[in-house]
This record gives C-alpha cells, sequence and structure tokens, in this order.
C-alpha cells in the first residue's frame, strides 16, 4: 500500500492550528466503498456488515458493522492479509448487495 493521507480542516477565527502527521509502513490491508443504485445515486444510511470466512466461504463471524455516509460511503480496517472477507450490505431491510474481498 502506498503511503498517503488526506485531509481537510476550517479554521476558527482567531484560532491558531499545529498539527504533526508521520506516516509509516503499513501492512494491513482496508476497504473504501461507495454504495449505489442502479443509476449511480449514492446510498445514505445503507447497514454493511464485515464478516471472516473460511476458505470455502461457509463459516461467517461477523467482525464489524457499520452505516454508509450521505454520500453512500463507508469504510473499513485494519485487515488482515490473506484472508477471505464477506461484506453485506442491507437498506430499508432488503439486501442491496453482496460482496466476496480477498486480500492479498
Amino acid at each position: 500500500m502506498t503511503n498517503y493521507t488526506d485531509f481537510y480542516f476550517k479554521p476558527a477565527a482567531g484560532e491558531q492550528i499545529h498539527s504533526d502527521l508521520t506516516l509509516v509502513d503499513v501492512s494491513s490491508s482496508a476497504i473504501y466503498a461507495t454504495v449505489h443504485t442502479p443509476d449511480g445515486t449514492p446510498v445514505a444510511d445503507a447497514f454493511v456488515l464485515l464478516f471472516e470466512t473460511g476458505e470455502n466461504g461457509k463459516c461467517e463471524d461477523l467482525i464489524a458493522s457499520a452505516f454508509t455516509d450521505p454520500c453512500g460511503c463507508f469504510a473499513f480496517g485494519p485487515l488482515a492479509s490473506g484472508k477471505l472477507y464477506k461484506i453485506k450490505i442491507y437498506k430499508n431491510a432488503q439486501k442491496v448487495r453482496q460482496l466476496e474481498i480477498q486480500t492479498e
């Protein structure tokens, strides 16, 4: 993974901001994704579940959950390299999408 950072800030009147940032080599992985409808509309407040699975995909252990933000985005991490993960996404009690992820 390439070292990368990106952030925004908005200072208040008269505020002095000091920030130290050090990027280190990271061996763990992460996923950042966007949920949208077929026409490209972001899906806000979808319920996202992250499972770690066995190699056969049968045994699932729930390890994290999140809701999508107003832009339809969600993120999970850190993820272990070489593990098989499954993501299930639900909106309005209907399954929107299921995605299996193999990290390398």
